[in-house]
């Protein structure tokens, strides 16, 4: 390609660091949703430079639907020349669901160009295969699967929430001296209802909801010569 183009990736990094194989809420009793809690893990590796595991949490993070997740992993791809894959990864994502989806849109459009006619059953057998498994009918059944296998302290509730459990989001445990320990426990507690709403939301209106950390903003080289893909 004859032209030189820099995008800009945008993600948001979350200050989190819990397991996201298990239910949990900030202090304000609001659902830590997993897949923002994989693709800050993965945003997190890959700025250490430990791209194997920020590719393996931002798939892990694209199971559950996460468009920047979704694209992510094609800016990877385009980071290490396969811009075939690339491409299959960027028409996977839900543009109404993202910041700056004109830039999205306009390397679809030039990656497009640049796929020979050699490439055009290749490209369709591996959307099909990532449709397959991170698509949205993928995606509602994995938030699903994912519902039914939440552990509480190790117990597995199988998607039946008790209504009358309360949650305290806040709990610690602070050692004060040899054999002694001081509990902690919020004010603030989700109770079995809330749990119930908060995870219907997410598996069946699913929709990215940041509610802290900042924007940002990571340079992509593209293509940079007349080859095409």
């Amino acid at each position: 390609m004859k032209s030189k183009m820099t995008f800009m990736l945008l993600l948001v990094l979350m200050a989190l660091a819990v397991s996201a194989k298990e239910l949990r809420f900030d202090e304000m009793g609001r659902m830590l949703a997993p897949d923002v809690t994989y693709l800050e893990q993965g945003i997190d590796s890959q700025g250490r430079g430990h791209n194997n595991d920020a590719m393996r949490y931002f798939k892990q993070s694209a199971r559950f639907g996460n468009p920047y997740a979704q694209s992510a992993i094609a800016f990877m791809h385009m980071q290490n020349e396969d811009y075939l894959s690339a491409l299959a990864w960027f028409k996977l994502v839900d543009l109404k669901m993202i910041d700056k989806d004109q830039l999205i849109l306009d390397l679809i459009d030039e990656l497009t160009t640049h796929v020979s006619s050699d490439q055009q059953l290749k490209l369709q057998t591996l959307s099909d295969e990532l449709t397959a498994q991170y698509g949205k009918q993928a995606a509602l059944e994995y938030r699903q699967e994912w519902k039914n296998n939440i552990a509480f302290g190790g117990s597995k509730i199988k998607g039946n929430i008790p209504g009358r459990v309360k949650i305290y989001p806040a709990g610690r445990i602070e050692q004060r001296g040899f054999g002694e320990a001081e509990i902690f426990v919020s004010s603030t507690y989700v109770t079995g209802e809330m749990v119930r709403l908060q995870l219907k939301e997410f598996i069946y209106d699913y929709e990215l909801k940041f509610t802290q950390g900042k924007v940002s903003l990571k340079d992509v080289e593209f293509i940079d010569d007349e080859k095409q893909i």
